[in-house]
């Protein structure tokens, strides 16, 4: 038990109350020290209007001041003997106050600017989202956290501790449960796929990975210099691996690997659901997946053939969250009664570290999921200090047990540095701003969604936490109640990367346990706070409808059956029924290009957004790759399309790099370091392709090798110069 602290218990909910003007005031004071400190050091960058933002605080501070006379003494109050009511009345108004003063570290956020508000940044530019983040984390532990943790402080004797966990009986042996989660997860994204007959153009996001894919391919140490990616390492390595397996490494191989991670997380989610809802769960996670959730970022047109965010869907990105903190409550439990290490905790440490693997979002998300749920279960009295620590050992040795053969391995090779760094790279500068944006898809229903999810985890989490009919939050909270809380914060969790990237597609991509928090709202909340079946029953439609309105689904009756039922039945008939025009004539086709794009490609009218039509392009591409060979390569750029597609679609050996180019110079000084290990390895480079002969790179090319040769194509009207040594 952790010890009250004498001055706490000496206070009454009333006197707690009476702090508000002392509190609101003392934040007023942090908040003018912070924007003065920031002045001072920083006088030629004020990011926004300080004049503002000091009237306001002006404000505050002199209401707050005003207040003070009205307040009740601190010294005349006494909280010994306080009811169970009045102890959560004085939780609740030192939780209000923590959560003010802790107001100027957002402040701070908001005005204070670092090396990366200094920067050029390419292709995104920065906003300045970090105060957002702050805020939102802030509010979380508001409504959440802090009420507890003072409830706690508040009491003394010996904790409720861990409740049993439930006994889920189930007519169906577990077989039969795991082979639905199965089927289920096979009928909604399983083979076959009739990927290769999906006419659509090669999007830009899906040539950000081609030339990461062929530099491993060449050789190249994969997640390392012209290897090197934004994207997660495991998802990379899977990628390259399944295309090699099938013996497809072209742009169908590509897509079917997506395919194929997004089948691998469909399944792994069913059963989740059946582990933790049961069986009957199953068919209404999955549904509710594909309508709300990443699990809908590929199914089934009604021509039989799959199709989706070629490229950039990855529905294992929030996978972390959901698979790890539903396996928190067992580990509580697991915690207190053996003395060897929790198989739960170990678990879900291993788990979190393969997630992370597979996704840098997986393991940040993972991490404050992991903290708000421990911090809710210490502070609602489910496990002393003791527990926390020993699962968070555990945690920690399973999710080195992961990660050590990994960075090992990069270490034997020289690299493990390199490698850290590009893991945090993209990532770290996206939470510092990086290609932040306020929401950019309109009035849209999802626009609701956005603005309201937070309340709604609040809402829930506070009908959890509280009991309403004796007024009083609860002490050691039942096994539905810990689950409840652990899926709300992993969708907590994923949800606050949608604050810093906003619109309709990375707010699904966040959505991954939005299903679960549904069903088990709807399913158990109700039992908290109304007796008899009637009345539950009506909470349930009342809460039913307003989640319904919180996150609308859009479809109609006809377009939920045609995508839930009819689209996947349709391609257990003949592939070539679905085939828009027949391939093309037999026989092999030896030119390169032309087999990367694969026979129903060829004739795309249109290669990517903004480019030519795919045969233009791959006739181009054979002259070119003519005459570069087997030389090493660095394609600086090339009109309308992503170096990595070059690279890829030519099968050309890549010049060495520090960073891909494609989606990891981030900004001027990157290109400035980039060209830096060009200049001491530009002997290493026999060609260099790029649309512009006067860039840094070209010149010096040219001025180191005066016999290069250069030879001029021509691509959509645009000039494209090779240049040999």
């Amino acid at each position: 038990m952790f010890p009250p602290l004498p001055w706490l218990r000496a206070l009454s909910a009333e006197g707690a109350w009476a702090l508000m003007p002392k509190t609101a005031a003392g934040s007023a004071v942090l908040a003018l020290a912070v924007l003065g400190i920031q002045r001072v050091l920083q006088p030629a960058s004020p990011p926004v209007s300080l004049h503002t933002l000091v009237g306001w605080v002006v404000a505050a501070l002199v209401v707050s001041v005003a207040l003070i006379p009205a307040a009740k003494p601190l010294d005349t109050v006494d909280g010994r003997g306080l009811s169970p009511a009045d102890a959560t009345s004085k939780a609740y108004a030192l939780a209000l106050q923590a959560a003010i003063l802790l107001l100027p570290v957002a402040l701070w956020l908001l005005v204070w600017r670092n090396s990366y508000d200094a920067q050029q940044w390419s292709s995104y530019g920065l906003l300045n989202k970090r105060w957002l983040g702050g805020l939102y984390l802030l509010f979380l532990a508001t409504c959440l956290v802090f009420p507890l943790v003072f409830r706690r402080l508040h009491t003394d004797g010996q904790p409720p501790g861990a409740p049993a966990l439930e006994a889920r009986r189930s007519r169906w042996h577990p077989i039969v449960g795991l082979m639905v989660a199965v089927l289920v997860a096979w009928f909604f994204v399983g083979p076959p796929w009739h990927v290769e007959q999906r006419h659509v153009m090669i999007d830009h996001h899906a040539q950000a990975h081609l030339g990461a894919l062929q530099a491993i391919d060449k050789g190249f140490l994969p997640y390392i210099g012209p290897a090197s990616t934004q994207y997660g390492a495991g998802s990379q390595l899977f990628t390259y691996t399944f295309m090699k397996a099938v013996g497809r490494f072209d742009i169908v191989g590509f897509r079917e690997s997506s395919v194929a991670i997004h089948l691998v997380v469909f399944t792994a989610v069913m059963l989740l659901a059946y582990f933790h809802l049961g069986i009957l769960a199953v068919p209404l996670v999955a549904v509710l997946g594909v309508a709300y959730s990443p699990l809908g970022f590929f199914q089934f047109g009604e021509d039989g053939i799959i199709n989706g965010w070629w490229g950039w869907g990855n529905s294992a990105r929030y996978l972390g969250p959901l698979l790890v903190v539903p396996l928190l409550p067992l580990a509580i439990r697991q915690v207190g009664s053996r003395p060897f290490p929790a198989w739960a905790a170990l678990g879900a440490g291993i788990g979190w570290g393969v997630c992370a693997w597979i996704s840098q979002e997986s393991g940040s998300t993972t991490l404050i999921a992991i903290a708000l749920f421990l911090a809710m279960a210490w502070a609602a009295e489910n496990c002393s200090l003791a527990d926390l620590v020993a699962i968070l050992g555990q945690m920690a040795a399973g999710f080195a047990l992961m990660w050590t053969p990994i960075l090992f391995y990069y270490l034997v090779h020289g690299a493990a540095g390199e490698f850290i760094q590009n893991y945090f790279l993209v990532s770290g500068a996206v939470a510092m701003g990086f290609s932040n944006t306020w929401w950019s898809d309109g009035p849209t229903p999802q626009l609701r969604t956005f603005h309201l999810t937070p309340f709604v985890i609040a809402a829930l989490g506070t009908i959890t936490i509280f009991d309403l009919s004796r007024l009083q939050l609860r002490r050691g909270l039942d096994a539905a109640q810990l689950r409840v809380l652990a899926f709300l914060s992993a969708l907590a969790a994923s949800y606050m990367t949608a604050l810093f990237r906003s619109d309709a597609a990375h707010l699904q991509n966040t959505m991954l346990a939005l299903p679960f928090v549904l069903l088990l709202a709807v399913r158990d909340v109700p039992t908290w706070v109304a007796r008899g079946s009637a009345v539950q029953w009506t909470a349930r439609l009342i809460l039913a409808a307003s989640l319904w309105y919180v996150f609308p689904i859009g479809l109609t009756l006809r377009n939920t059956y045609v995508s839930v039922i009819s689209a996947p039945l349709q391609r257990f008939f003949a592939a070539p029924r679905f085939a828009d025009t027949p391939p093309a004539a037999p026989g092999p086709e030896t030119r390169i290009p032309f087999q990367r794009a694969t026979a129903f490609l060829t004739d795309e009218p249109v290669l990517a957004a903004g480019s030519v039509s795919m045969r233009e392009f791959l006739e181009v591409a054979t002259s070119i790759r003519e005459l570069v060979g087997a030389r090493p390569t660095l394609v600086e750029s090339f009109p309308a399309n992503d170096p990595g597609l070059i690279y890829f679609m030519l099968d050309l050996t890549p010049a060495p790099q520090r960073f891909n180019r494609s989606t990891m110079i981030l900004n001027a000084a990157m290109w400035d370091q980039e060209f830096e290990y060009f200049r001491q390895h530009f002997r290493e480079v026999d060609c260099v392709i790029t649309e512009d002969l006067t860039t840094r790179i070209a010149q010096m090319f040219v001025a180191e090798f005066p016999a290069a040769t250069i030879v001029e194509k021509t691509i959509g009207g645009r000039p494209v110069f090779v240049i040999r040594r």
